[in-house]
């Protein structure tokens, strides 16, 4: 390699205006000009036929009893941040107009502050009372979301936000860390249902009724991202651990008839914090449950296994009881997500998790795809001299956020999921979330999180410190602005369904004993909760992890584990890179680094088009691209086929950075870790986003099809796109530069 190459490689990468169009749009004025507006998608209020209700085979029904779908997001708008929104009413009903034309019918409301109404921050010394001003903000939320046939999910608790002061009596230090305390400690529990109680119960002053008597809020998620299964186990210390150990030696003492015929069945194995005479046991570390398959003494495998089912059957009972509660003495009649975490394996305790929430209808899990981002504040900020690899699904197929494992006859939720900034290759994320999970089953995808009314330009990460632009943002035209072709796809139901490629029985002995499952999703990266910079990855699984780009995988809880199916193989070839759905509408290339589909109403491809070979065909359409990088998405607006349609909507997604962000090419080296070829942020830049230019014609064999319009962000009409009549009666477009949304009729 010459020393002139060495230095092209280490300049700063800028982009120009040449390269990039500026997205700047103007406010959606909501005009009647629209050429197509998904707003009609929605009923005309959320829950007009009813309350939401999960089907035996685990798909979400309406009030009617017919099969809905949801397109979801996290919305904070309803918060009056300064820098964001001063009238979160009037924005709110914007917001929810802005939202419903774009095709979501689903939002969610995490409540992380609803006990902390203290006048000077954190939690009220009287623990029964309720930050009324937070309640209010969600109040306003349902009201305005249901207008415009958007349903709503709440989200009451994090112990992540919650320190618990010591004049709620619940013994341990002021302030103390309440991770884990809400499955066993009888207090907290109560003081919990006293929230729910005062939050479902009190008449929502916009709407009239009480959010129990209201099908507009469709699901509520008991608590978000608590388990005794994940590395906060190991914070639960002093008093709190004594009663966690006093209600495992009366679990231990049930199922072997006393404590002493426990410890006997243990070979007496002692643990710190065993006392015989309290009646109180100790825990081994979470460390330990991450191991497999025991292969140390007998003794110590058989405590672990009954350490592991109590754990687990302390967090379902939990959930069993809020759910009566909520059920029979608070009288919701919502749909229930018991929780949307993970273990501290993924692989060997996973299962346990899931198997936990299963006494509600509806299973979640919060995964990202977060490729390294290493900087001071990489948990909820960019800033110079920040590294990061921007990596594509594409290039990491195992990381599809989507691919999960459904406990079967359950609902399946991503409560929280994005592509995660600064990566760059994010508008693949709206294309295959709605291709995979119309395949799996996945009822419905989060994305997290907007605090805008509509679009978010580069902005500040907390309002104040300028030398920061915000992370976890979808507000963007590689996102956000990806939903309605996507959105469409997935909600009107254009990509089928597959069926199973796996069913996995798995009887709960397997569980307490981590012997390894045949097949797991890989676990998602949190910078705020895990070590290291990526997701550490199991080769242990039986069945290729490709599997979940063929169909369903489902498990089952109890049977026999000789009962699993396996229909995967035949699908995935090793040799061609490649793996074809089922149904024969999805085709992932994970060789040349493209995924394409090719259903009768909805066909495009995403990935590295010009590596790729530039030219890909499917039944209705032929797409030439010089973009290095590029989703394009065709739908059918007329209910016809691609083929046949009369009306389609073409949607561009490439890649876009704030104005003057400026990168250099760096070899990364984390510490303890392997290094990796990333990029070192030179200049963070500034608004507007800068969208790198279309590059590509598109060709319909559809003999309806004469012309092609270029709209703006809100879908109103442009101008005409040049476009070519073929004398085979193929339609030739060949989009501008500026191109995201196009109408060909």
């Amino acid at each position: 390699m010459s020393r002139y190459f060495l230095l092209l490689l280490f300049l700063p990468t800028i982009v120009t205006a040449q390269e990039a169009w500026p997205f700047d749009p103007k406010p959606d004025d909501f005009s009647k000009d629209a050429l197509f507006d998904l707003r009609s998608l929605n009923e005309k209020v959320a829950g007009e036929n009813g309350f939401i209700t999960v089907s035996k085979d685990g798909d979400f029904l309406d009030g009617a009893g017919k099969p809905i779908r949801f397109w979801g997001i996290n919305t904070n708008v309803q918060d009056p941040l300064p820098q964001y929104s001063s009238h979160p009413k009037k924005d709110l009903e914007r917001h929810a107009r802005f939202l419903a034309k774009r095709g979501v019918n689903m939002v969610r409301w995490h409540g992380a502050d609803l006990p902390n109404a203290a006048p000077k921050g954190g939690a009220s010394n009287d623990p029964t009372r309720v930050n009324e001003p937070y309640m209010d903000r969600l109040f306003q939320l349902v009201a305005a979301m249901k207008k415009e046939g958007i349903y709503t999910t709440v989200s009451p608790y994090w112990a992540n936000a919650l320190r618990v002061p010591r004049t709620w009596n619940i013994d341990g230090p002021d302030r103390q860390d309440s991770h884990g305390l809400l499955f066993f400690n009888p207090k907290l529990r109560e003081i919990y249902k006293g929230w729910l109680k005062t939050l479902f119960t009190t008449k929502n002053p916009y709407t009239g009724l009480a959010l129990k008597d209201d099908p507009a809020l469709a699901i509520i998620q008991i608590q978000n991202e608590d388990s005794l299964l994940f590395w906060t186990f190991q914070g639960i210390s002093g008093p709190q651990k004594e009663v966690l150990g006093e209600q495992f030696a009366a679990w231990a003492g049930t199922k072997y008839g006393s404590l002493e015929k426990a410890q006997a069945a243990w070979n007496n194995t002692k643990v710190p914090g065993d006392d015989a005479a309290a009646k109180r046991l100790g825990f081994y570390g979470t460390w330990d449950m991450t191991r497999g398959a025991p292969k140390w003494e007998a003794s110590k495998g058989k405590r672990l296994a009954d350490q592991l089912e109590f754990l687990t059957e302390t967090m379902r009972e939990f959930n069993q009881s809020i759910i009566g509660f909520l059920r029979n003495d608070v009288g919701c009649k919502q749909v229930v997500n018991c929780g949307n975490w993970r273990s501290a394996d993924t692989f060997l305790l996973d299962d346990a998790e899931r198997y936990s929430y299963t006494p509600g209808e509806v299973i979640g899990v919060n995964r990202y795809f977060s490729p390294p981002h290493l900087g001071v504040n990489r948990g909820w900020a960019i800033t110079g001299k920040d590294t990061f690899a921007s990596v594509s699904v594409l290039q990491e197929p195992r990381e599809l956020p989507v691919n999960l494992k459904q406990v079967r006859g359950k609902a399946m939720i991503l409560p929280e999921s994005a592509w995660v900034t600064p990566n760059e290759f994010q508008a693949e994320g709206a294309f295959l979330a709605a291709a995979y999970q119309s395949l799996s089953g996945v009822d419905c995808f989060y994305w997290f999180a907007t605090t805008a009314t509509e679009w978010m330009p580069p902005t500040s990460a907390n309002g104040f410190n300028k030398e920061t632009l915000g992370k976890w943002v979808i507000a963007t035209p590689t996102q956000l602005g990806q939903f309605p072709a996507a959105a469409y796809l997935f909600r009107t139901n254009l990509v089928k369904k597959g069926t199973p490629a796996v069913v996995e029985y798995r009887p709960l002995p397997d569980l307490w004993n981590r012997n390894p499952p045949l097949i797991a999703e890989d676990p998602g990266y949190d910078p705020n909760r895990d070590t290291g910079n990526t997701a550490k990855k199991s080769e242990m699984a039986a069945i290729d992890p490709l599997a979940f780009y063929v169909g369903p995988v489902e498990v089952v809880y109890g049977g026999k584990a000789n009962e699993t199916t396996n229909d995967s193989a035949k699908f995935i070839d090793q040799t061609a890179k490649t793996v074809k759905s089922n149904t024969g509408e999805l085709t992932l290339d994970w060789g040349k680094q493209v995924a394409i589909i090719n259903a009768p109403n909805a066909q495009g491809i995403c990935g590295f088009l010009k590596k790729a070979g530039g030219t890909f065909k499917t039944d209705g359409l032929e797409i030439t691209s010089e973009n290095d990088y590029a989703a394009i998405l065709a739908v059918s607006l007329d209910g016809k086929p691609i083929q046949t349609s009369g009306k389609i909507l073409l949607q561009i997604g490439t890649k876009c950075h704030p104005k003057d962000w400026k990168e250099t090419a760096k070899k990364v080296m984390p510490k303890g870790e392997k290094p990796f070829d990333g990029k070192e942020v030179d200049n963070i830049g500034s608004g507007p986003w800068m969208v790198d230019a279309t590059k590509a014609t598109v060709s319909f064999t559809s003999p309806g099809l004469s012309n092609a319009t270029l709209l703006d962000a809100n879908f109103n009409p442009v101008a005409p796109v040049k476009s070519n009549k073929l004398a085979t009666g193929t339609l030739k477009v060949t989009l501008p530069p500026e191109a995201m949304y196009v109408i060909v009729r």
